[in-house]
């Protein structure tokens, strides 16, 4: 079935659905919205119950020589490395790993091996026989998790560690012990940020700086990008999540007319802060922000890295219903863009689908007009990084930044570059290694994607984030 809306139709559907939450479009950052998508800069810092008195210590329900070796506490963002050892050479041995939500369902993973000569089964290499995933996978036992009941996404609650339980069985018996996966440093410092000239909220790294400084951009959605700020603050970086749009001054309502000039007093906030080193800082962003991102590096000289997550070189209208619907101005004059031409669709199976919009857009529109909405992404005095996926149903993101990848090689770039397309990968890539599942239909729109390929997506760029950064902010 093909349903076209109105205009003004479309593009408040398109503010309302996206909220509904993959990281970065809707909840900026998170696994699935809770009211807290991520740290809460307000509340105490406390550690899951039961996480870290536990952890790593082994309890057996039979006679079994099974020992799970895992780590007592591992960060979120890394491969782990756990082994099953003491099975008899070439017995089955099934691994299942479980967890809370916060939500209150359980998530649970399982995955069934043939121990090797030495009765041992290494995660990071051992395909399993059956399971719920398929493929050697160190991380396996936590992406592919999934809800004990309905196909929703995996609730984040922002506390800074999730426990994990890991049950080794073979014939003989099960051993359990338990995993305090830390999602972020607990040690980091977050502040809400409420200035005249300012909105968002600042992570800032443990220990002595300064950090360098990155600004977190987050999509139509409106919701912060905290998640991986936090996460960028593990890993040494002063991170501003910047919101641009939405409730409280000094932000409009809604994606319209945000002047450029918001994001220039954002990082000189964010530069003079004492833990801060006063040097370009990187702009992360995320779809909508994405674009920020591309858009700010093109014309800006205090832009040091660029990343964009499934985001576009190509600037589109904004979030009004009402028109000229501009969405970014830079000196008072409106940022030149493309207007959609038509709503969204709905499949077959009745979910909302963007994609389709912007591909007819894209395909009908002179080529004047496109070039004059075209980031000119060779601009930038930084490294740039761009991640899309093949099935992103929000907007074709391939075909969006494979436009900026073109003009970066076109003009023989002077910095690295890198467009990573991801094959199978939905709207929602973002960081490792939290559950998958649930994510390429939520609250009735297509976001695309599959959980294997989410899961590829998010273990292969991350790594590729944090070098890019470093290319551009610790260079020296």
């Amino acid at each position: 079935m093909v349903e076209r809306l109105d205009r003004r139709r479309f593009l408040a559907t398109v503010g309302a659905a996206s909220a509904a939450l993959v990281p970065g479009c809707g909840s900026g950052d998170t696994a699935t919205e809770t009211g807290q998508p991520g740290p809460d800069p307000t509340a105490e810092r406390t550690a899951t119950a039961g996480a870290g008195e536990t952890a790593g210590r082994p309890t057996a329900t039979a006679a079994t020589d099974l020992v799970v070796e895992a780590p007592a506490t591992h960060p979120q963002d890394r491969p782990a490395e756990i082994r099953l050892t003491g099975a008899d050479p070439g017995a089955e041995v099934s691994l299942t790993a479980s967890t809370p939500s916060y939500g209150g369902q359980t998530w649970t993973s399982e995955a069934t091996f043939e121990a090797d000569e030495d009765g041992v089964v290494d995660l990071a290499e051992a395909t399993p026989v059956s399971g719920t995933y398929e493929s050697a996978d160190p991380m396996g036992w936590l992406w592919s998790m999934r809800p004990s009941a309905g196909s929703q996404p995996f609730y984040y609650s922002g506390d800074a560690r999730q426990a994990v339980t890991l049950r080794a069985t073979d014939a003989d018996g099960t051993v359990e012990t338990e995993v305090d996966l830390r999602l972020y440093d607990p040690d980091i410092t977050v502040e809400a940020v409420e200035t005249d000239e300012l909105v968002g909220y600042c992570y800032e790294p443990a220990g002595e700086g300064p950090h360098p400084g990155v600004l977190a951009l987050h999509g139509s959605g409106g919701n912060p990008i905290q998640r991986r700020s936090a996460l960028l603050a593990t890993r040494g970086y002063a991170a501003l999540s910047v919101k641009y749009f939405g409730e409280g001054e000094p932000i409009p309502d809604t994606h319209d007319s945000v002047p450029l000039e918001y994001f220039e007093r954002a990082q000189s906030w964010l530069r003079a802060r004492e833990g801060v080193r006063d040097v370009p800082v990187g702009v992360l962003g995320v779809s909508r922000g994405g674009e920020l991102a591309l858009l700010l590096g093109a014309r800006f000289d205090w832009v040091g890295a660029v990343v964009s997550y499934v985001g576009s070189a190509v600037v589109w209208e904004g979030g009004s219903a009402d028109p000229p619907n501009v969405p970014w101005t830079h000196g008072g004059d409106p940022v030149a863009h493309l207007t959609w031409d038509s709503g969204f669709r709905t499949s077959d199976e009745g979910h909302y689908r963007f994609r389709p919009a912007a591909d007819e857009r894209l395909d009908s529109v002179a080529e004047s007009e496109l070039e004059a909405a075209t980031i000119a992404v060779e601009e930038a005095a930084a490294p740039v990084l761009m991640l899309s996926g093949t099935d992103d149903q929000v907007w074709p993101s391939v075909r969006l930044l494979a436009v900026g990848a073109e003009r970066l090689r076109e003009a023989d770039f002077d910095h690295a570059f890198e467009h990573r397309s991801y094959d199978g990968a939905g709207h929602g890539v973002t960081a490792p290694y939290l559950p998958t599942a649930g994510r390429r239909v939520i609250s009735g729109q297509l976001f695309g994607g599959a959980p294997a390929a989410d899961a590829r997506a998010n273990a292969d760029s991350w790594p590729a984030v944090l070098d890019y950064l470093d290319r551009g902010l610790r260079a020296d």
